[in-house]
């Protein structure tokens, strides 16, 4: 039986911004709009799975100084797109549970008391749903290309997914992203490249076609590299 893991573990990555600091409180909610099909023969309701939703709720530590949590959620609030979104439970560990939405933000607090510490809250709707996923990339910096290590998830999958790429720092002219799949975990193919940001900072969100196969194992790669460094962070989930 696994062991509870302290919620000091948690990182949130927020398009790219590292916003760990800033929190100390995350919940994640994957909800399920279930219809009620119940007819006069049956002795018991009965329901029909309908459309996913989902958000987070997020309460921290208020800063209005430049550039930082009250200035990004604020120019977040105010933006017509979402925003790329990845929550990880226990770290960003490759291979541990990472949770992935597009943020819409529906709400935002600052709830300021005498003689407390002034706090922020933000309620989040996710907009395409939550996903369940792993990390195929702790957040940090790379100098060249490099194929990250593998997860092996025991089988295939046949419905695509959605993949997180967080860029925070780059000192480069080109870099390209990929994620690649495997059924042996020796032959690679690519299964989603991200746009290139070079040298810009950024955050993408790419969704792998429903009825796609994945293979069993799965990895984050950078093909092409022409700088300096890159600090990132990747995410994948299987549907």
């Amino acid at each position: 039986m696994g062991k509870a893991i302290g919620g000091g573990n948690v990182v949130l990555y927020y398009g790219v911004n590292n916003l760990t600091t800033y929190f100390n409180q995350a919940s994640i909610s994957r909800d399920n709009d279930l219809k009620d099909v119940t007819d006069f023969a049956d002795t018991s309701r009965e329901y029909a799975k309908g459309l996913n939703s989902g958000g987070a709720t997020l309460t921290g530590l208020y800063d209005d100084t430049a550039a930082n949590i009250d200035a990004i959620l604020n120019t977040a609030f105010a933006a017509a797109a979402g925003t790329v979104l990845t929550i990880g439970p226990v770290r960003d560990t490759i291979g541990r549970a990472a949770y992935l939405l597009l943020s819409q933000k529906s709400k935002y607090e600052i709830p300021a008391r005498v003689e407390e510490i002034v706090a922020l809250a933000a309620d989040i709707q996710a907009d395409g749903g939550v996903d369940r996923g792993i990390w195929l990339h702790a957040a940090g910096a790379e100098t060249g290309t490099v194929n990250s290590a593998s997860v092996d998830n025991s089988a295939s999958s046949s419905n695509g997914g959605v993949a997180h790429l967080h860029v925070s720092a780059i000192t480069a002219t080109s870099v390209t992203v990929k994620i690649q799949h495997s059924a042996n975990d020796s032959t690679w193919a690519d299964l989603a490249t991200f746009a290139a940001f070079a040298p810009s900072t950024g955050s993408e969100r790419l969704v792998v076609a429903a009825g796609t196969t994945v293979d069993r194992y799965v990895r984050c790669i950078i093909s092409t590299f022409v700088g300096t460094t890159v600090t990132y962070a990747v995410a994948f989930a299987r549907r």
